[in-house]
C-alpha cells in the first residue's frame, strides 16, 4: 500500500467491488437460468441459484489457496467439453463465407449484451488452472494470467465459429442458448440428453469462479472498510 498510499488503495478496492459484483451475478444467474431451462423446469429459479451460492461459499470458506487448488477438478471436468463441438464444424449446410468480416466495421447497437457475456467468460474458470503457479511466489503471475485469458478467448472463438456454421447468421440471432442447443442434436447410444451431462460438469467451473470472486469481493470489502487481516497462505488476494 505504501507505493500509492492507503487511501488510493481503498478507493481502488471500492471501485473494484462494482465489477466483481456484476461479474459474479452474471455467471451465477446465467448458470441457474440454464439449469432451470434445461434440467429442472418446474423448480423455482432461485433454488439452483441458492445451491450454487452455498457451494461457492463453502469452497471460499476454506481460503484462497484451497480454492485455487480446486481448479484442477474444474479443469479436468470441463476441458473435454470443447471436443463435443467438433462435429458442428462440418455440417452439410456450412457456409464459411458467413465468418467474414472477422472484425465488423459497424457493430450493432445491441452489442453490449455480447460484451457482457464475453466479459463474464474472460479468465474462464476451466482455464484458470494457470493460476495455480500463483501459489509459488517465484513464478510470474502476469504470464500465467495472460496464458489463461488466451485460452479462454480461443475457446469462445471456437464455440462462436461452430454456432455460426451450424445455425447461420440470421437464425443464430434468434437462438436463446445456441451452444447448449447444439449439443442436444448429438446422438449417443448411452445418454439420451447429452446437454444435461454437459451442464452438470460445467457446475464445477461455475462453483470455482463464483467462490474465487467471493473471496476477491470479501478482500476488497475489507480494504475498503480500512480493516487489516493477518496474512496467511489462505488469505485473500
Amino acid at each position: 500500500m505504501s507505493a500509492v498510499g492507503p487511501k488510493t488503495v481503498c478507493l481502488l478496492a471500492a471501485v473494484g467491488l462494482i465489477p466483481l459484483f456484476f461479474k459474479t451475478s452474471v455467471i451465477a444467474l446465467g448458470y441457474s437460468g440454464i439449469v432451470h431451462e434445461y434440467i429442472f423446469r418446474v423448480m423455482n429459479k432461485s433454488v439452483p441459484l441458492i445451491a450454487i451460492l452455498l457451494m461457492s461459499c463453502y469452497l471460499a470458506s476454506h481460503g484462497m489457496e484451497k480454492t485455487l487448488r480446486f481448479i484442477v477438478i474444474a479443469f479436468l471436468g470441463s476441458i473435454w467439453l470443447i471436443l463435443c463441438y467438433l462435429p458442428f464444424y462440418f455440417p452439410p449446410v456450412a457456409d464459411y463465407k458467413q465468418l467474414y468480416p472477422l472484425i465488423p466495421i459497424s457493430p450493432p447497437l445491441d452489442s453490449w449484451k455480447g460484451i457482457v457475456i464475453c466479459w463474464s467468460a474472460l479468465s474462464g474458470p476451466e482455464y484458470l488452472i494457470f493460476l495455480v503457479p500463483w501459489l509459488k511466489p517465484d513464478r510470474n503471475t502476469l504470464k500465467h494470467l495472460t496464458i489463461a485469458n488466451l485460452f479462454t478467448i480461443l475457446e469462445d472463438l471456437l464455440l462462436f465459429v461452430a454456432t455460426v456454421l451450424y445455425y447461420g447468421q440470421e437464425y443464430l440471432k434468434t437462438a436463446g442458448y445456441p451452444v447448449l442447443n447444439m449439443i442436444s442434436y448429438l446422438q449417443s447410444p448411452i445418454f439420451e440428453r447429452i446437454e444435461i451431462l454437459l451442464i452438470s460438469f460445467l457446475m464445477f467451473s461455475v462453483v470455482f469462479v463464483v467462490s474465487l470472486f467471493l473471496l476477491m469481493f470479501y478482500g476488497a470489502l475489507q480494504i475498503t472498510l480500512g480493516k487489516t487481516l493477518k496474512k496467511t497462505p489462505d488469505s485473500y488476494i
